[in-house]
């Protein structure tokens, strides 16, 4: 350790260190403790803790820290080993981390700190990534509303996405898709309670149901409340769309379990009042009324055929149904019921025939005409096949007030020509008569009634043919066969 000299230097009392190896001043305390330090560089070193270099002025400079201002401290550098708090707002820690409360300023002058820049800013724009660094953009066509909804608009429309709702809203085309576009993918859509379907939106949230999806599975169409695993219903009947239309090879109905048959229910205003039912057990085909109401067959919306109510089977082969003749007769003890048809009801014909052309085999034909019973020539049937060949017998009667008349005939007819004759006649008084005429002409015959009693009133005249016709098929010209009744 080296001593020190009081000097003058230039006019400027200063104390110097001699010329030597450690070319510093320092103080120490009374245990030796080295306590300040000035070194040959002008260093001040304070209990080796602070390092302050090239202090050049200190107008406030006293001993401990609080009496050290910064405002009357200027020096190039400080070492300190700690920390330095200024308040408790601002600490620079000796681990090179600075806490404070807040920072100000543009922060132009930092360095390490990269910008981010958002490209396209605009209100409620989304903010997604570009695959650039340091870069963001505002989605024009990705926004939220003040609604709380997430919207994502294209060239086709908009979908707007909100907490309980998805709204699709097409502009340029009049078709929304909601997909599942894999082929082995399901697209399923589930709902706790019911699942609804609606159409014809007036507003976002107003609309019509059509068809409904029960939590038990059941299938309303037109019913909010099904009570079948289909249930179709219609508020307005006359509606023609109130219908149900199947195009396709076949519709199906199974019985589920071997003592369900399946079947096809009709009701009026939800009663059961007709059914077609396949037996499980049997194989049977039932087609039923289930109230006392015939079942009847048309064509062309023209009823054909039908069975009563009474189990007669009435075929129409024209006009209406003759009265009281589709009651059926039944057995009742040891006879039939009088009074009513029995069984099979036709209307003007029946024709039996094994053959594979027109004009050949059995004939049973029947008409009635109410006529003048005055003598006058009336015509009832028109017979037409190849060649015009037909035999047989006529059935001819009238009946009235305390008179009538009946005859039989046998005939035979052929191209141009026919032979008639009477086999059986009868009448109530000598006042009736009643006679029978053919007509030939080429393969057609005109079968004729005369009629006669006294006054000349009008009665119903009755002819039956019950015979065969026996029409060729050569090729030449094909086969036929009419019957014409006129009235």
């Amino acid at each position: 350790m080296s001593q020190i000299n009081i000097k003058s230097i230039s006019g400027i009392t200063s104390i110097t260190t001699p010329a030597g190896v450690d070319n510093q001043l320092t103080l120490h305390t009374n245990n030796t403790n080295q306590a300040f330090k000035l070194d040959h560089a002008g260093n001040l070193h304070f209990n080796n803790h602070v390092n302050i270099t090239g202090v050049s002025s200190a107008s406030n400079f006293k001993t401990g820290t609080t009496d050290l201002h910064s405002l009357g401290l200027t020096a190039a550098s400080a070492d300190i080993d700690d920390f330095v708090s200024v308040g408790s707002n601002i600490h620079l820690g000796n681990a090179g981390i600075i806490t404070a409360s807040s920072y100000r300023g543009d922060g132009s002058q930092l360095t390490g700190i990269t910008g981010t820049i958002i490209n396209n800013q605009s209100d409620n724009r989304m903010i997604t990534c570009t695959g650039t660094s340091n870069t963001l953009n505002a989605e024009q066509y990705l926004t939220y509303t003040s609604q709380s909804s997430l919207n994502l608009t294209d060239g086709n429309g908009t979908s707007i996405l909100g907490g309980n709702y998805l709204l699709l809203k097409r502009t340029t085309a009049n078709t929304n898709y909601i997909n599942a576009p894999l082929n082995n993918a399901d697209l399923v859509i589930s709902a706790d309670r019911n699942l609804l379907f609606h159409t014809v939106h007036t507003a976002d949230y107003n609309s019509t149901e059509r068809v409904r999806i029960t939590e038990a599975g059941l299938v309303g169409v037109g019913q909010a409340s099904p009570t079948h695993m289909l249930h179709v219903d219609s508020s307005n009947a006359s509606d023609s769309t109130a219908t149900a239309f199947f195009k396709g090879r076949i519709i199906r109905f199974d019985g589920a379990a071997s003592a369900h048959s399946p079947r096809l229910n009709f009701s009026l205003d939800g009663t059961d009042k007709a059914q077609i039912l396949l037996h499980r057990t049997n194989v049977g085909l039932d087609i039923a009324t289930l109230a006392a109401e015939p079942i009847n067959f048309k064509i062309n919306s023209v009823e054909k055929t039908r069975i009563t109510s009474e189990g007669t089977f009435f075929v129409k082969a024209d006009g209406t149904e003759p009265v009281n003749q589709s009651e059926a007769g039944h057995y009742g003890g040891s006879g039939y019921n009088a009074g009513n048809a029995l069984g099979l009801m036709v209307k003007r014909a029946i024709h039996v025939s094994d053959a594979d052309t027109k004009g050949v085999g059995g004939m049973f034909l029947s008409h009635t005409r109410n006529v003048a019973c005055n003598g006058t020539t009336y015509n009832m049937f028109t017979l037409h096949n190849r060649e015009g060949t037909f035999v047989g017998d006529i059935y001819v009667g009238f009946s009235a007030n305390s008179a009538g008349a009946v005859r039989h005939y046998k005939f035979t007819c052929l191209y141009g020509t026919n032979n008639l004759t009477s086999v059986d006649f009868n009448r109530r008084t000598n006042n009736e008569n009643l006679t029978c005429n053919i007509s030939s002409s080429g393969t057609s015959h005109f079968f004729q009634v005369i009629p006669t009693m006294s006054g000349g009133s009008v009665q119903r005249v009755s002819m039956t043919i019950v015979g065969a016709c026996c029409g060729r098929n050569d090729g030449a010209g094909g086969d036929f066969y009419t019957v014409s009744y006129n009235s």
